[in-house]
């Protein structure tokens, strides 16, 4: 009767480690999907943040050089129609 007592404290602290085990690598992978999640945005921004500043400077040089307003017109025409 004892042993029976003693096996079904075991089985239960068993399952109760096993449940925490999971809770914790749940969490790990969690936080590893975050971290490759803003790596890949940060990449994302990185690729935006050239793209905007080569077409300002395109645009600065254009309006500042006394081009035509085509010129200026066509440039903000490419930049709202290609895919960022």
């Amino acid at each position: 009767m004892q042993d029976q007592k003693i096996e079904k404290i075991a089985a239960v602290a068993v399952n109760i480690i096993k449940v925490l085990v999971i809770i914790y690598l749940g969490f790990v992978e969690v936080f590893k999907i975050g971290k490759l999640l803003l790596e890949n945005l940060e990449t994302e921004f990185d690729i935006s943040r050239k793209w905007a500043s080569q077409n300002y400077s395109i645009l600065k040089k254009t309006t500042s050089g006394g081009e035509s307003s085509w010129c200026y017109r066509k440039l903000v025409s490419i930049m709202f129609t290609q895919q960022v």
